[in-house]
Order: C-alpha cells, then sequence, then structure tokens
C-alpha cells in the first residue's frame, strides 16, 4: 500500500486549517473552506483507520504505537473542532482555548500519522 491518500488528505486539511487560521485571526470565516477542511480531516482519519484495520483484507497494517497514536489524537482533534461552535457561544475564552487544543491535537496527529504512513 501506499501512504499518498493519507499525506493527501490530511496534508489538505492541515494546509486549510492554516488558512483558516489565518482567515480567523484577520476577522473574516469562509463556511465553504471550514466545510472542505472538515471534511479532509475526517476523510483523512477514515483513511487512516482503514489501514490500520484493512478491512477488506481483515489483516491489517501493523499498527505499532504510532498508528493508534496517530488516530487517538486526530479523532480528538475532530471532536474538539466540532464542539468548538457550541462552546463559543457562551464562552468565548474557552472557545480560544479549545482552538488551540484543536491545532495542537491536529498538527502532531497528522505528523505522526505521516511518520506512521511512510515506514510501509
Amino acid at each position: 500500500m501506499t501512504a499518498f491518500p493519507i499525506v493527501a488528505m490530511l496534508g489538505g486539511a492541515v494546509a486549510l486549517g492554516a488558512a483558516n487560521l489565518g482567515l480567523r485571526l484577520r476577522g473574516e470565516r469562509r463556511p465553504v473552506l471550514i466545510g472542505i477542511h472538515l471534511l479532509l480531516g475526517i476523510g483523512g482519519l477514515e483513511v487512516l483507520v482503514y489501514f490500520l484495520k484493512d478491512i477488506n483484507g481483515g489483516e491489517g497494517i501493523a499498527a505499532g504505537p504510532y498508528g493508534n497514536i496517530a488516530a487517538g489524537l486526530l479523532a480528538l482533534a475532530v471532536f474538539i473542532g466540532l464542539i468548538s461552535p457550541l462552546v463559543a457561544k457562551e464562552y468565548p475564552a474557552r472557545s480560544k482555548a479549545m482552538l488551540v487544543a484543536h491545532v495542537a491535537c491536529g498538527a502532531v496527529g497528522a505528523v505522526t500519522a505521516v511518520l506512521w504512513a511512510s515506514s510501509f
């Protein structure tokens, strides 16, 4: 198997996330970019889990610690990213802390996933 789908999807999600962060710092929002970022992030997580479990063959790739850590961090980043707009309405300061946690989990998870995927 090749690491290209994981690298492409997570790389695109990270790039769009950086673009969304730059727009947010300028006070702008682009819902279409946010939606594409969401789809690429969830799709990258799904491809990673597919490679971990290999649904068709049933065997899967030896995940080792890095594959499982990457999947956990990306799942946490998706969860925080989905829940933060709900928190932002009532607690703007907590929303900023959740954004920092989302960026940290997503970036570390994406780098870990790419490093793990490049080993096979």
